[in-house]
């Protein structure tokens, strides 16, 4: 593990974007019954996005994290942040 997290950070520093590990990880929102569930459910244009490529972690039990982008504009104060 140690080896493989030491190639991706060679390969960060070569150009691999953020981006790149979503294509290869990802899977197709329309696809997807989970991410498809979590973009109806909580999608907000502007506010909480999902991609069309989407990282999901499922649980053994059933559910699923989903990954979501979510908006935080430059007037935000941390300390206003609930706890």
């Amino acid at each position: 593990s140690g080896s493989l997290l030491a190639d991706l950070q060679g390969l960060r520093a070569r150009g691999l974007r953020f981006t790149d590990c979503v294509q290869v990880f990802g899977e197709a929102r329309q696809a997807c019954p989970e991410g498809l569930a979590a973009s109806l459910a909580y999608g907000v244009a502007g506010e909480v996005e999902f991609d069309d490529q989407l990282i999901v972690s499922r649980s053994p039990g059933g559910g699923a994290y989903v990954m979501a982008w979510v908006w935080v504009g430059p007037w935000v104060d941390p300390s206003d942040a609930r706890a």
